[in-house]
């Protein structure tokens, strides 16, 4: 009977020590702790602003026997169309000519005449320049001027914010204003109390586009009427994504 009792009092302990083992962590190990409670808002705003200033990208292109002619006149007729820009109080640091293309014009030989080779019968030069316009009153007149000046391609206008990067940051203000207030109305509604902030990611922005004209290809002879412009308005946008912890 005595070794019975010896007996169980042993069982007794083991069990015991297996349970403590079970509850308590091993050495390096911690207990794991119920997840931190968050909520996680986006926030957004918009900010409409009208441009104020405009690129207005024009060009020549011109046509010569040889290669030499058709530079000379193409370049001879854009220097007219600069003259042009110019009058209208266009500074030259606010004058960008690029593009300058010489291509030869063929000739070629229809099918019966398979052994005939393609011959050039001429040049093609093109050159565009583009002039950055803060008056906007003026883009319609600009566009006068430089058709009678001898432009027979106008590439577009685009409108631009110059002050794009400040009012950008008055939005990003204005998205985590709007990110915060979202949270404050969840957590209420959830029953709890919004906690600190946790993250802030902005998230991906399309670049500003800039509000583009369309592009036309005319004779050099001015148009009948004057060109009628309009900036409208451009919108920037600023998104972020927040997350803030809960408590009780």
């Amino acid at each position: 009977m005595p070794q019975l009792n010896t007996h169980l009092m042993q069982t007794s302990i083991v069990l015991a020590a297996i349970l403590y083992l079970a509850v308590v962590p091993a050495p390096g190990q911690t207990a794991q702790t119920p997840p931190a409670r968050t909520i996680t808002v986006e926030g957004s705003a918009e900010i409409h602003v009208a441009p104020d200033m405009a690129l207005v990208t024009t060009g020549v292109t011109t046509d010569g026997d040889t290669a030499a002619a058709a530079l000379t006149a193409n370049s001879t007729t854009l220097s007219k169309v600069l003259e042009a820009i110019r009058a209208f109080g266009v500074e030259s640091k606010d004058l960008q000519t690029f593009g300058l293309a010489l291509s030869p014009r063929y000739n070629h030989p229809s099918a019966s005449s398979a052994n005939e080779k393609p011959r050039i019968i001429g040049y093609t030069v093109g050159n565009e320049v583009t002039a950055r316009m803060h008056d906007l009153g003026k883009l319609g007149d600009l566009l006068d001027k430089v058709t009678l000046a001898g432009a027979n391609r106008i590439d577009g206008i685009a409108f631009v914010v110059s002050n794009r990067d400040g009012l950008l940051d008055d939005a990003r203000r204005r998205a985590v204003a709007d990110a915060k207030k979202k949270a404050d109305l969840y957590a209420e509604a959830g029953g709890f109390m919004l906690g600190k902030l946790m993250s802030l990611t902005e998230e991906s922005t399309p670049a500003y586009p800039p509000v583009m004209g369309g592009m036309m290809r005319a004779a050099a002879a001015p148009p009948p009427v004057a060109v009628p412009v309009e900036a409208g308005e451009a919108t920037l946008t600023a998104r972020v994504r927040v997350v803030y912890s809960l408590a009780d």
